[in-house]
């Protein structure tokens, strides 16, 4: 795939415009379905099995009757519903920023080709998308409010971690949070960590000394 710099503004510009067409707004629930937004944009998820087992790929994207559709493996799509979710949401995010590279694939063998003539490049490619795909799923007029409140209601279990680095405290928040959101502690931890106004620095600010403590059992 061509690979362009994109700035962080185009990804949540471009996050935010699809949400606001597909009527989404301040009274929906996190995470924002990603099916729902797909089949409104025209295209549909097609489970496909075994493609993680053969291809070593959990979705991707190809034309089919000329249209786009998004490819899923099967066994992730029905049974892992807190990953897969990003799966979906990354895939359409490959649709809305490298639009252009789908002209040429038909099937799986073709983007895998895709990927193997573009592999230096590849890696920056996957993290445009997971970009996307973090504010489509999480977007920040909903998400930081959610996070602000169920920061309120469970700091006392977030103070029984350690946490020297705003990326441990990214994590151990997924991990408490996960459960209840209904993603992975993955997802939330990158949703926290997003530049260039990262939500957990923010909660830092407001609970200064949730760095440098020591795990007890409080």
């Amino acid at each position: 795939m061509k690979y362009r710099s994109i700035p962080f503004q185009e990804y949540q510009a471009r996050a935010t415009k699809i949400l606001e067409d597909c009527g989404v707004g301040e009274k929906d629930h996190l995470p924002i379905d990603p099916e729902r937004i797909i089949r409104k944009l025209g295209m549909q998820p097609i489970p496909m099995k075994d493609l993680k087992v053969n291809f070593g790929v959990k979705g991707f994207v190809a034309k089919y009757r000329s249209a786009l559709q998004i490819y899923v493996d099967e066994y992730h799509y029905l049974y892992e519903p807190e990953s897969s979710l990003f799966t979906l949401a990354e895939e359409l995010g490959h649709t809305v920023l490298h639009l252009i590279d789908f002209e040429k694939i038909n099937s799986i063998k073709d983007w895998i080709a895709v990927v193997a003539q573009n592999a230096r490049y590849h890696k920056y490619v996957e993290q445009q998308a997971r970009c996307f795909a973090s504010h489509l799923l999480l977007p920040e007029f909903l998400f930081d409010r959610y996070v602000q409140k169920w920061m309120r209601e469970n700091l006392r279990d977030v103070k029984r971690w350690n946490h020297f680095s705003y990326e441990s405290l990214a994590q151990n928040v997924g991990f408490l949070m996960a459960d209840e959101l209904g993603v992975s502690e993955w997802i939330i931890g990158f949703s926290l960590m997003r530049w260039p106004d990262h939500l957990i620095e923010k909660i830092v600010q407001m609970h200064p000394d949730l760095l440098g403590r020591r795990m007890t059992g409080e």
